[in-house]
């Protein structure tokens, strides 16, 4: 049995922190539209591992960077953090959406796109 994200948690989130998701059979994304700086933040992607490498985090990030175009968004930005486990592939992904790196420390990597 395939667990998922709960409507009513979505929703919770969604009215007290600001988050959106969107989840389909392989995976969610977490992101927040930002109206003052006119940007969509992705914060979190999860792909169930046998779904990885089939371009499914593409697919996600390009669903919501449309939902933050359709609110008016113009920017997509997204953080890697050195310590992730699976940076490199993250790094990877968010570049292979045209995003471009505009700042790194020693603890995360910046990325951002105009859309």
């Amino acid at each position: 049995m395939k667990t998922t994200i709960s409507k009513l948690y979505q929703d919770y989130l969604k009215e007290y922190r600001g988050q959106c998701y969107i989840t389909n059979e392989f995976g969610f994304i977490t992101y927040v539209l930002q109206y003052e700086s006119e940007s969509i933040f992705i914060q979190d992607i999860y792909i169930d591992p046998p779904h990885r490498g089939q371009g499914k985090t593409k697919e996600l990030i390009e669903s919501a960077i449309k939902l933050g175009q359709e609110a008016g968004m113009s920017l997509m930005v997204s953080l890697v953090y050195m310590a992730s486990r699976d940076k490199e592939i993250s790094l990877k992904c968010a570049l292979s959406t045209g995003a471009k790196i505009v700042s790194m420390d020693a603890q995360k990597i910046i990325l951002s796109r105009r859309i």
